[in-house]
């Protein structure tokens, strides 16, 4: 059997380094924690962005008059004028999306709704 004898030192060195680790740790967290006023304000716009409010409707047929509906080709749109013109992406087209040869697209704003017929000659 062997004499076994407990390293105090060696206890008391790692006991001591858990201390200061720990210590550090805790004090780290404390310092870099965001105080929770502000991280609860919140921060309005100073103003509202006129492409939001219009690309954000719901409803890209809506319209007040019949001038407000459009159809194109280039972005294979129907609808709100003013919703073509700031949201949609015109690089794509489609020839027949508006009428086919020997008829053509009419627009009309019915109960604030874009409709669309299509007419032959």
């Amino acid at each position: 059997m062997t004499n076994q004898k407990t390293n105090w030192k060696f206890v008391a060195i790692v006991v001591v380094l858990v201390v200061i680790v720990g210590g550090g740790i805790l004090w780290w967290v404390e310092k870099s924690e965001v105080p929770l006023a502000e991280f609860l304000e919140v921060k309005k716009p100073k103003k509202v962005v006129e492409e939001e409010t219009i690309c954000g409707v719901s409803d890209p047929l809506h319209c007040n008059d019949d001038k407000d509906c459009i159809c194109e080709a280039r972005g294979c749109f129907r609808g709100n004028k003013h919703y073509y013109e700031k949201c949609i992406n015109k690089e794509k087209i489609c020839l027949d999306y508006c009428g086919l040869p020997g008829s053509t697209t009419i627009s009309k704003c019915v109960q604030n709704k874009c409709t669309f017929e299509l007419k032959t000659w």
